[in-house]
């Protein structure tokens, strides 16, 4: 099992374990995958947020959607720069154990 630095949280701590028991990752690999859980920590703290005060604060949008969005979509492209979203196709990048 790979260290897992400490500054990833529970819900990106979670995903990588899961993804270390199913693939095997190079070092610049490894880069991209902890960027995806600080990802998914974002979208975490992001979501408390919205859930707490609300889509919007006043008349004006929670600046905490724009933050859950935004990683939401960087999520999405390291996962498939990764190519572990999306159908298999044989030049997929980590490869299974």
């Amino acid at each position: 099992m790979k260290k897992i630095p400490g500054y990833i949280k529970a819900p990106g701590q979670a995903w990588l374990k899961k993804l270390f028991s199913e693939f095997q990752f190079d070092k610049s690999e490894l880069e991209l995958t902890y960027q995806a859980a600080g990802c998914l920590d974002r979208i975490n703290s992001a979501g408390h947020s919205i859930e707490a005060n609300g889509i919007l604060i006043g008349p004006k949008l929670n600046p905490a959607c724009n933050v859950e969005r935004d990683n939401k979509i960087l999520f999405s492209r390291l996962c498939r720069e990764l190519s572990i979203i999306g159908p298999e196709t044989e030049a997929r990048l980590p490869r299974r154990k």
